[in-house]
């Protein structure tokens, strides 16, 4: 028998038993929430269409795209999207901003718990996984494919638990590069700065020694 428990409902639930702070937006059925991720802190907005039977969960970028920059951002999210499996980036042309969307249509029964934290979860992950990429390719540090590498290799390093000899090859094979990467003051085709991000985490994180 289909539940009579609304996707607003199911929202307001889930999210005050998860410990989120939000806010409703002018009695409408959507909720203005924050998240803070390991680089930053970006906007969230949890919308019910109770008529269209939608849940749709939004993660804005704390940063918006110059103008000279869209097109690059967009060939990168563009390449993230090609590789993932739920949600996808959008970028608005007009103004820069970008988000990242996850949603669902309710079908009978209603919107459960489990599914409302898979879906906003994925979302703030990928805007926090990604954020550094964006920002390199703002700054015009990297190509959008060479963000993309750049990323695969924090996410490698990060969280794969990598054998003790490939973790100390990769920590002296990074080490290495930033070293040699400042030596040349090449900033066009590295960032130092990402780098001693990735040096230091593999050096602290306790998954991989």
């Amino acid at each position: 028998m289909p539940s009579t428990q609304t996707i607003f409902d199911a929202m307001v639930k889930f999210f005050t038993e998860d410990n989120w702070s939000f806010t409703q937006i002018n009695k409408q059925s959507s909720l203005r929430l924050a998240f803070k991720g390991e680089n930053e802190k970006c906007d969230c907005y949890a919308i019910a269409r109770e008529k269209e039977k939608q849940f749709i969960f939004l993660s804005v970028c704390p940063i918006k795209v110059p103008k000279t920059k869209r097109r690059a951002v967009g060939e990168f999210l563009l390449r993230v999207n090609c590789e993932g499996v739920i949600g996808s980036f959008e970028l608005d042309f007009d103004d820069g901003e970008i988000r990242h969307k996850t949603s669902i249509e309710v079908q009978k029964n209603s919107l459960d718990s489990q599914t409302i934290k898979s879906l906003a979860y994925t979302s703030v992950m990928m805007m926090d996984r990604y954020l550094p990429g964006i920002e390199l390719v703002i700054a015009g540090l990297m190509s959008p494919g060479e963000a993309i590498v750049e990323i695969k290799l924090w996410i490698t390093i990060i969280v794969t638990r990598l054998p003790p000899a490939i973790a100390y090859f990769t920590r002296f094979a990074i080490a290495n590069f930033v070293g040699c990467a400042r030596h040349l003051n090449d900033e066009s085709k590295f960032s130092s700065l990402r780098c001693d991000r990735i040096l230091s985490a593999v050096q602290l994180n306790p998954t991989i020694n």
